[in-house]
């Protein structure tokens, strides 16, 4: 007992400490000036939330709602660096899952809106009422009916400070939002530790019917900033179809990679914390859509990197790996397009090799993260860049074998029989055998089926074994024409 108080204690001053050492991220004679209350910097407890963290469209939401007084802020638009303090446990990291019991039926029935209004920028004040826990009496395992001990409910004030901060960049101004909570004191961090957490338990009751969403994020090298693009659904792991043994292999190697135990052997070692993949193969063969099973399953973000981007560089991409949102999937797509296999140059920005190899080996980087370099040409990488230790799995993405065209089709077609999906496969791939006698393509890839099954949504099981592959061939062939054609074209303009 004493040792936690004794831990308690020290974590209250290390949170004073904080504060005590460096810059507020805001305007304290700003908000004096438009509350008239002074001290905002010396006198409350505050923690800030950026907007590429999980709690900010959270909290944002649940002050909407309970939000009693709203006040303009002049300042709240200036060129401070935005910094989030690390002395409270992040309430996130207390939930696995945000929205568990999800109810197939309404999911089925496509019965879920998505209206969220938000606040803009200024200050808000609201009260939380905290509900105070009182002891209850017990004989024997039955309740007493003697009135308990509850105590009523405890109102705590709150103000929140939505604003855009940023700096020039060039000839533009690079803005984002940050969100900060304050409550009077000094020492009111475990207050607001419990806020959080209850606030995200209020979020999780909302939503745990909803299928699970993560955000997508893409970096901008103008702005040198991460921007939120949209929320996606994840995917079920079984609606993407690959060869069961390609899949194992991922999910378990990262179910291995992020536990607390491999944590600890990385960091006893000494190697960074970190790994890479790459996703190489043909054309729509699924690599995005297990990066979305991959979100899901884990509940992390997903950013798109593009170090292809004309203003990209050394600098510009060790300050995007520096600043990653929370827990996020770094995808880095088209690396065969940077350089050669003998490190030349194929773009027209300033990225260099060794900047890029910096990157990917964790330097000056965080921890945990996940890297995924896509690319349909892994014989054109450098070995350098793929070497073990830079890059921990590979993994190759195929065209569809016959047992998979058949799986496809019992997914889409979820009535049919194990009979109609081997006839629909039979025929399928009778066709492609006939191509190959002819000279044509005689492979496809789960992106052209799957359009098959786009434009058959609404035919009959047997439409779809009997058109198969007539609608298949016409694609494949068309495709083919087309791809010669360009080369062809090529040809002679380079001749």
């Amino acid at each position: 007992m004493a040792a936690a108080a004794a831990a308690q204690t020290q974590t209250q001053a290390s949170f004073r400490d904080i504060f005590q050492i460096r810059n507020a991220p805001f305007d304290a004679d700003a908000l004096k000036q438009a509350t008239g209350i002074s001290g905002w910097d010396k006198d409350f407890t505050y923690f800030e939330i950026e907007w590429t963290d999980g709690l900010y469209r959270i909290v944002l939401s649940y002050i909407q709602e309970h939000k009693v007084e709203s006040m303009a802020v002049a300042g709240c638009n200036h060129s401070y660096r935005a910094m989030i303090s690390k002395t409270l446990r992040h309430p996130l990291d207390t939930v696995k899952k945000l929205h568990d019991d999800k109810d197939e039926k309404k999911k089925k029935k496509g019965q879920y809106k998505h209206n969220t209004i938000l606040p803009n920028l200024g200050l808000f004040r609201f009260v939380w009422k905290e509900e105070a826990s009182g002891d209850t009496s017990s004989d024997g395992g039955n309740q007493s009916e003697e009135p308990s001990n509850q105590q009523p409910p405890r109102q705590h004030e709150f103000y929140a400070l939505h604003q855009a901060i940023g700096a020039p960049q060039g000839d533009s101004v690079s803005l984002k939002k940050t969100l900060i909570l304050f409550t009077k004191g000094r020492d009111k961090a475990p207050l607001m530790q419990t806020l959080l957490d209850f606030i995200v338990e209020e979020k999780k009751k909302e939503t745990k019917n909803l299928p699970d969403r993560f955000n997508i994020y893409r970096f901008s090298s103008q702005q040198r900033m991460w921007r939120f693009s949209h929320k996606t659904y994840g995917r079920d792991v079984e609606s993407v179809v690959l060869p069961q043994e390609t899949k194992d292999l991922l999910l378990e190697d990262m179910d291995d990679f992020l536990s607390e135990e491999n944590k600890a052997w990385y960091l006893k070692h000494g190697i960074p914390y970190k790994r890479c993949y790459l996703f190489y193969g043909v054309p729509g063969s699924g690599k995005t859509s297990l990066i979305s099973v991959l979100a899901s399953l884990h509940e992390r973000s997903v950013g798109f990197l593009s170090p292809t981007d004309p203003e990209m560089s050394d600098d510009v991409l060790r300050s995007a790996i520096q600043n990653l949102p929370e827990k996020a999937i770094v995808v880095l797509e088209d690396v065969d397009a940077l350089f050669t296999r003998d490190r030349q140059v194929q773009t027209r920005n300033s990225l260099t090799f060794s900047g890029l190899l910096n990157a990917l080996d964790g330097v000056g980087s965080g921890m945990g993260q996940i890297f995924i370099l896509s690319t349909n040409y892994r014989d054109r990488l450098d070995p350098a860049l793929i070497r073990n230790g830079r890059v921990d799995l590979h993994v190759k993405f195929d065209y569809i074998q016959k047992r998979e065209a058949a799986e496809m089709f019992r997914i889409f077609y979820e009535k049919s029989t194990k009979e109609q999906q081997q006839q629909f496969a039979d025929n399928l791939y009778g066709m492609l055998a006939e191509n190959k006698r002819v000279g044509k393509q005689t492979q496809i890839s789960a992106a052209t089926l799957q359009h098959f099954f786009i434009v058959y949504r609404k035919k009959s099981i047997e439409e779809a074994i009997k058109d198969v592959a007539k609608f298949v061939k016409k694609d494949v062939n068309t495709r083919q024409t087309a791809a010669q054609k360009r080369e062809d074209d090529s040809a002679l303009f380079y001749s």
